[in-house]
């Protein structure tokens, strides 16, 4: 694929609903929410064209497109349970045929490699592509419109609602690109993803030390902030997954 052929959208999925922790994406991490921090991140980006959020329309989700007015960004309404569909429709609204898919309640990205892993999917013509290895909630994925449309047609109603598994299952009729990350990166074992009370708390903390400016801290120093900090490490440790592959 051309870069130049190729119309590229942060698709980002919101709703309210959780079980564990509600409104997660709109929970204070300093004095920015955690979808406000993504999004400052996402737009450090400069091969990303457009963002679109990708809005659940059961009720008590008018919140978001509240959220995406007040911050001048472009957005639809779809299936909460799709996931899929919804990203697909976020593409169409703006003629995009890449979806660079984050999900709404991860502050911390791993934002300089955005532009680099961009290029890396396009140049080695993938259907999928994904950093591996990284703390939980720094990934994303870069996924072709076309290989989002496969999903749609031909997974059950769990790939359509976790969207990419159904990519993952068959390697030999999906080109799968893994973006390799430096070797001090690949901490899976650390958590820096929103689910639960305790993972909000440890967020917060974080921002505490980085907190000068509004500033956007980059992975490496979190990684070093955890590892200098014992307490940190216990916080939300009992969360951490064993069997994660990607985001």
């Amino acid at each position: 694929m051309n870069n130049s052929k190729n119309k590229i959208v942060c698709a980002i999925a919101c709703r309210l609903d959780s079980s564990r922790l509600f409104g997660k994406p709109l929970q204070l991490v300093d004095n920015r929410t955690i979808l406000e921090l993504q999004i400052a991140q996402l737009k450090k980006c400069k091969l990303i064209d457009d963002i679109v959020l990708a809005i659940s329309k059961e009720k008590g989700n008018e919140v978001f497109i509240e959220f995406a007015k007040k911050n001048n960004l472009k957005f639809i309404k779809g299936d909460e349970n799709n996931v899929s569909a919804r990203l697909r429709k976020a593409a169409k609204s703006v003629n995009a045929n890449v979806i660079f898919r984050t999900t709404s309640e991860d502050p911390f990205k791993f934002w300089e490699s955005f532009d680099k892993s961009i290029e890396s999917h396009i140049e080695n013509n993938a259907d999928i592509s994904y950093p591996k290895n990284l703390p939980e909630g720094t990934g994303f994925e870069i996924i072709n419109l076309k290989s989002l449309d496969e999903v749609i047609k031909k997974g059950n109603r769990k790939d359509l609602e976790h969207v990419t598994p159904y990519i993952y299952k068959f390697p030999k009729k999906f080109k799968i690109n893994v973006i390799q990350v430096p070797k001090n990166l690949r901490r899976p074992e650390i958590r820096l993803t929103i689910d639960n009370p305790e993972d909000l708390i440890l967020v917060r903390q974080i921002m505490l030390k980085f907190n000068k400016n509004n500033s956007l801290p980059r992975l490496e120093n979190i990684i070093n902030l955890i590892d200098s900090n014992s307490e940190l490490k216990k916080i939300n440790k009992k969360f951490v997954s064993t069997n994660r592959k990607w985001l």
